[in-house]
C-alpha cells in the first residue's frame, strides 16, 4: 500500500455550539484541531464555505486560513469549497495568493459554486447561472495569479488594466480542486489537470464518477503526475468497532446536513423546491440522490455505513474499507470529517489520533 494523501474535512457548523461559550472558542477550537493534523502528520485541512446555513460559521474563510498558516509548519489548506459565484474573483483571487504568500505555498484552490439554492436567494444572486458564473470566475482567476496587468470582458465579469497583487508564491498558482458533482465538472477538471473532490454521494455513484474522470483524463495525456482524486467520508475511529458505533451512531443519525430549524423559521426555507427536485441545469439523478441522503441519513445507521458514506469502526476495519476504496475507486487521497452531529471535540480527537497512528502508516 502507497501513495494516498490524507487530510481532516472540517465544517464549523452550529450545532457545535454548545460546547463554547462564544463563536470565538469555537473557532478556536478548529484551529487547535488544525495544528493536531500538522502534528500528526495529515497532508490537508480542508473546511467549506457555507453562506446564510448553520452549516458554515466560517464567515471568512481566507481569514480563517490565515490564521491557521501562522499555526502550522507543513499542513496544505484551502476551502472544499469556496463558493465562488458569492465573491468579486479579483478579491478572492487576490486573498488566495496573499494567504499562499503567508503560509509559504501551502494555500489550496477549492473552486465549486453551492448546491442550496436558498443560500443565493436571501443575497439576491441568481442561482440558475451560478455554474457558468464559477467557469468564468475561474478562468479569470488564473489570469489575475498569472499576469501582472489583467483586462477581461466576459459574461459575468469585466476588467479593465486591473493590477492584482500579489501574485501567488506557488507557480503557476496554488493547487486547484473542483468539487465536481456533475460531469461538466470533470470535464473541466480532466482538460486543465485540475483535482476533484467528491462526497456528497454514496460508493456506487462516486466510482462512476472517477471511472468518468480517468476515461476524460486519459483523452488530453497532461504531463507530469495525475491529479488528486480526494474523497471526503464521515469517519470515527475508537479502539474496537462497538465502541466505534456506540459513540457515533446517535451523531450520525442527526444527519447529513443538521441545524435547518433555523432556515424553517424563514419564508425561504430550503428554497423554491424540494431537495430532490432538480434545479435548472442540474443532473436530476444528482438531485433525486441528494434528497435521499438528506432523508435517510436522519432514519438509518446502516444507510450511513451501507452507502458508504460513513466509515466507522476500529482501525483495522477503517484500514480495510479505505484500502478496498482505492483498489476499486482510484482514490490518491482521502478525508475524513471526524467531528459530526453534535459529537464531543475530546472524541473527534481521539478518532484522529487513532487514524494517524494506526490507519495512515498502512498507506505510506
Amino acid at each position: 500500500m502507497s501513495g494516498m494523501e490524507f487530510g481532516i474535512f472540517e465544517p464549523c457548523t452550529a450545532s457545535e455550539n454548545e460546547y463554547f461559550s462564544d463563536l470565538g472558542g469555537l473557532y478556536e477550537e478548529h484551529l487547535q484541531r488544525g495544528q493536531l493534523a500538522d502534528e500528526l502528520g495529515y497532508d490537508y485541512f480542508f473546511s467549506i464555505e457555507r453562506q446564510n446555513s448553520p452549516a458554515g460559521q466560517i464567515a471568512s474563510p481566507n481569514v480563517f486560513l490565515s490564521a491557521l498558516a501562522q499555526r502550522t509548519k507543513q499542513l496544505r489548506f484551502g476551502m472544499l469549497i469556496h463558493q465562488v459565484p458569492l465573491h468579486n474573483p479579483f478579491l478572492l483571487a487576490e486573498e488566495i495568493a496573499f494567504v499562499d504568500q503567508l503560509s509559504g505555498g501551502r494555500m489550496q484552490a477549492g473552486i465549486g459554486s453551492g448546491i442550496s439554492e436558498h443560500e443565493f436567494t436571501r443575497l439576491n444572486v441568481d442561482f440558475e447561472t451560478k455554474t457558468p458564473k464559477t467557469y468564468e470566475a475561474l478562468e479569470l482567476m488564473i489570469r489575475l495569479w498569472t499576469e501582472d496587468i489583467v483586462t477581461f470582458d466576459g459574461e459575468f465579469f469585466k476588467l479593465n488594466e486591473a493590477i492584482p497583487v500579489p501574485h501567488p508564491l506557488q507557480k503557476p498558482h496554488p493547487p486547484i480542486w473542483i468539487g465536481a458533482h456533475s460531469h461538466r465538472s470533470f470535464d473541466l477538471a480532466a482538460k486543465h489537470n485540475y483535482n476533484v473532490a467528491q462526497s456528497l454521494e454514496g460508493d456506487d455513484a462516486t466510482a462512476a464518477k472517477f471511472a468518468y474522470f480517468r476515461e476524460k483524463l486519459a483523452e488530453y495525456d497532461h504531463p507530469g503526475p495525475p491529479p488528486k482524486m480526494l474523497l471526503v467520508r464521515h469517519l470515527y475511529v475508537a479502539e474496537t468497532d462497538e465502541q466505534a458505533r456506540k459513540q457515533a451512531e446517535r451523531h450520525l443519525l442527526m444527519g447529513y446536513f443538521s441545524g435547518g430549524e433555523t432556515l424553517l423559521r424563514t419564508s425561504l426555507g430550503f428554497g423554491s423546491q424540494p431537495l430532490n427536485e432538480a434545479r435548472p441545469g442540474e443532473d436530476p439523478k444528482f438531485a433525486k440522490t441528494r434528497g435521499e441522503i438528506f432523508e435517510m441519513t436522519t432514519t438509518s445507521y446502516d444507510y450511513w455505513l451501507d452507502t458508504g458514506l460513513a466509515i466507522v469502526g476500529s482501525p483495522e476495519t477503517v484500514a480495510n474499507r479505505i484500502a478496498h476504496l482505492r483498489d476499486t475507486m482510484g482514490i490518491n487521497a482521502f478525508c475524513g470529517q471526524h467531528r459530526f452531529g453534535k459529537l464531543s471535540p475530546k472524541l473527534a480527537r481521539n478518532s484522529m489520533r487513532l487514524f494517524a497512528e494506526d490507519v495512515m502508516p498502512k498507506f505510506r
